[in-house]
């Protein structure tokens, strides 16, 4: 029997495979937590009015109701996150629809963020974070 993969998640973090983005999601603000990102509300953004700035870049992923599941576990969701059903609007110019995990603000506005990931995109944050850890690391040692 085959399993129906109908449910369309927009992953920006750890759930974002190693892939380029698919689209953007507008409206919040992406900060680094230490080890994985949260997405939180931009309360200065004017949903459904603009679609420019505070952009979260994202991956679509097509899950069954088993992965969602498993995903709700791993975001806390409902503590950590919240899953809604988000506008994306993708790259070849089309929009379509997807579960999103917003961070909950009474979770998050307890806790040290930082930095601003300000382009949103967090594979892009890591890379460039690698790069400069790369830079300062003698690889000499090694030889």
């Amino acid at each position: 029997m085959k399993i129906a993969k109908n449910i369309q998640i927009a992953a920006y973090g750890l759930l974002r495979p190693n892939s380029e983005a698919d689209g953007t999601v507008y409206g919040y603000t992406m900060w680094n937590t230490g080890g994985f990102p949260v997405a939180l509300v931009d309360v200065s953004y004017k949903r459904r009015v603009e679609t420019k700035g505070s952009p979260i870049k994202v991956a679509l992923l097509k899950v069954d109701r088993d992965t969602i599941n498993q995903f709700d576990n791993i975001e806390q969701e409902g503590i950590m996150y919240k899953r809604i059903l988000e506008t994306v609007y993708l790259n070849d110019g089309d929009v379509t629809s997807a579960w999103f995990y917003q961070g909950v603000n009474d979770f998050w506005s307890k806790r040290l963020l930082q930095p601003k990931i300000k382009d949103g995109d967090w594979r892009e944050f890591q890379k460039k974070r690698f790069d400069r850890l790369k830079g300062n690391i003698n690889m000499n040692i090694f030889d």
